[in-house]
């Protein structure tokens, strides 16, 4: 029955207030946040003008200014603003992730089923990067997601390669191959075959930059066209990073999403084209 106050400078979207608030929303706790800018900015929770210092007994506007004028945003936002991200610093707003993006239930009819695998392996990976799988339907225009994300190595990927194909029975599973993964396909391919399981994979060789990869998912998002399963601990790590993109540490979600679309729309391309589509092993640039 005891009061608790939390204070903290808001460094990241999943800080520790950052999960007192989600838990919040969820179990319908009441917590009051206040929050003091150094400079007041507008509808000030003291009354101030915008601008105006907090104490500027000791930390003038001047001086204030001064130190916004020689750090970064990001630095800027969070320690003296507590704002974990500074205006326009994300992608995209934060109205594109409101709480209709989320479903209980897969449709029950589809166009097509793809999944998407990012080992993030490359070159460009960070240490403790996730491999991230996506699972994507389209139906009616709108595209259900669900993912897939964790730090393992290659022998539980493929594993869980081969249980995703049997739970969710997609019609193409997409592997990303820059680097050490044509060896990780071949490893999956090797796999089923000892299972007798049928697994039809589809190599995907990505030269365009990730950022510039991560960025074509833009128009879905502004259209409102994703849904994400709701309960689902991977969506909603794959949602916090399309939320912090492109300044958060990981973006091995939206990269296998974009994957999961490019993926889709070929099928879909295919399905138009021609009737009697082969399981093989087909190369995606």
């Amino acid at each position: 029955g005891a009061l608790v106050v939390v204070i903290q400078t808001r460094w990241h979207r999943d800080d520790l207030t950052g999960r007192i608030l989600e838990q919040a929303r969820e179990t319908g706790h009441a917590w009051r946040v206040v929050n003091f800018p150094a400079l007041a900015e507008e509808k000030d929770i003291l009354g101030r003008q915008p601008g105006e210092a907090l104490w500027p007994e000791v930390f003038t506007q001047q001086r204030l200014e001064k130190v916004r004028d020689s750090h970064t945003n990001y630095y800027w936002h969070a320690l003296y603003q507590q704002r974990r991200h500074a205006e326009g610093s994300a992608e995209w707003p934060d109205d594109f992730f409101g709480p209709d993006i989320w479903f209980d239930e897969w449709p029950r009819r589809w166009d097509c089923k793809v999944v998407a695998l990012d080992p993030s392996k490359g070159t460009d990976s960070k240490f403790g990067d996730y491999s991230a799988f996506v699972m994507m339907m389209v139906s009616d225009g709108i595209l259900w997601v669900d993912a897939d994300l964790a730090i393992r190595n290659t022998s539980i990927i493929a594993e869980q390669a081969l249980e995703i194909q049997r739970t969710f029975q997609p019609d193409w599973f997409g592997i990303e191959t820059n680097q050490f993964q044509e060896l990780l396909a071949s490893d999956i391919l090797r796999r089923a075959a000892e299972r007798r399981q049928l697994i039809p994979i589809y190599t995907m060789s990505n030269s365009v930059k990730k950022v510039v990869r991560i960025r074509r998912l833009t128009p879905y998002l502004s259209a409102r066209q994703f849904r994400f399963k709701g309960g689902s601990k991977g969506a909603r790590l794959l949602v916090e990073q399309l939320r912090d993109f492109p300044n958060g540490d990981h973006d091995d979600g939206p990269d296998a999403l974009e994957m999961a679309i490019r993926l889709g729309g070929e099928l879909l391309h295919e399905r138009f084209e021609e009737q009697d589509l082969p399981l093989n092993y087909l190369t995606i640039d």
